[in-house]
């Protein structure tokens, strides 16, 4: 399967006051490859600042229960085709 580029801190929060002062320009930049099931529920189940603030490692990622559920799932899955991650309610 493909994989795509995962910015632990997403670019739209690089300009951010905020962001600027918390991570310097390669904590910015840093980021994991990941397939695109899991890439896309990092963003449906996270917002892009939130991802900044409270979940810019892979540990802390892993810690979010829904991320670490949908993992953890998609881990058993044959990989042949994408899975959608299920919707919030």
């Amino acid at each position: 399967m493909e994989l795509t580029f995962h910015h632990l801190v997403p670019k739209s929060q690089h300009k951010r006051s905020w962001c600027r002062q918390r991570f310097d320009r390669d904590q910015r930049n840093r980021g994991i490859d990941v397939c695109r099931d899991c890439h896309s529920a990092f963003h449906r189940f996270v917002s892009e600042a939130e991802l900044a603030r409270s979940y810019h490692t892979v540990e802390l990622l892993l810690a979010h229960p829904e991320i670490r559920t949908f993992v953890t799932w998609v881990s058993t899955q044959s990989g042949r085709h994408r899975t959608a991650p299920p919707r919030r309610r």
